[in-house]
C-alpha cells in the first residue's frame, strides 16, 4: 500500500495518479466502502518497484506541499482590514462585549 486515502482531497489523489503515470508506476485503486469503514487506498502492483514508487510519492508530497503553502497564503491582519474594515470592527467589539460579560461576575465578586 502506498497511500490510504482517508482525508486525502480529490485534488491531491488526481495529482498524484498523474506523478504516478508521468513516472510509469504501474498501480491500482481500492474504493472506499460503502460505510466508510475503508476510505480507499493507492497499491503498488508489483512490489519489486515498491521502492520506486515511495520516492515518486515522496517528490510529489514535497511538490504538492511548497505549492499548496505558496497558493494558498493568508491574508495579513491589515489586508484583511482594508478588505472589509466593518466586518473587523464588528468582531473586535464582539470579542469585547464577550470578554466583559465573562469578567463581570469576577468583577462583582471583588465589590
Amino acid at each position: 500500500m502506498l497511500l490510504n486515502l482517508r482525508d486525502v482531497p480529490d485534488e491531491e489523489v488526481d495529482a498524484l495518479r498523474r506523478a504516478l503515470e508521468a513516472e510509469q508506476v504501474d498501480y491500482y485503486e481500492l474504493p472506499p466502502s460503502a460505510f466508510g469503514i475503508s476510505a480507499g487506498s493507492i497499491w503498488i502492483r508489483d512490489e519489486t518497484e515498491y521502492s520506486r514508487a515511495r520516492g515518486v510519492f515522496e517528490r510529489f508530497q514535497d511538490d504538492y506541499a511548497r505549492t499548496a503553502r505558496t497558493a494558498r497564503a493568508v491574508p495579513s491582519f491589515v489586508e484583511h482590514f482594508r478588505a472589509e474594515p466593518l466586518r473587523v470592527i464588528g468582531h473586535i467589539l464582539a470579542a469585547i462585549l464577550i470578554l466583559l460579560l465573562i469578567s463581570w461576575p469576577i468583577l462583582e465578586l471583588w465589590n
